[in-house]
């Protein structure tokens, strides 16, 4: 079953990505309003487990990481860039490295 999943979810990507492939222009995007009680927002690899977990992202689903929004509890949601648009990719656990895609 995660198998369909993944590659489902894999599919949806690399066709998300493909979409942006013939676009001349660079695309618009709106900076994201921050609430007064917002998570943290990681934008650089400040822990080493972020670079290790970049790079294990890269290997397995060919995107990086464009910053981590600290969730509290050890947990981190993951952004990425696909297709010109920044979204949200999943969740990572700092100390395990757990990642569960959303």
């Amino acid at each position: 079953m995660k198998r369909k999943n993944f590659a489902a979810v894999l599919a949806a990507v690399l066709v998300l990505s493909l979409a942006g492939c013939g676009r001349k222009e660079a695309p618009q995007t709106q900076p994201m309003a921050q609430e007064t009680a917002a998570p943290t927002v990681e934008t650089a690899a400040q822990e080493p487990w972020m670079a290790a977990f970049g790079e294990e992202l890269f290997r397995q689903y060919g995107v990086l990481p464009e910053y981590y929004e600290n969730l509290g509890d050890g947990r981190y949601a993951v952004y990425v860039e696909v297709g010109g648009e920044v979204m949200r990719f999943g969740t990572v656990d700092a100390q395990t490295q757990d990642f569960i895609m959303e």
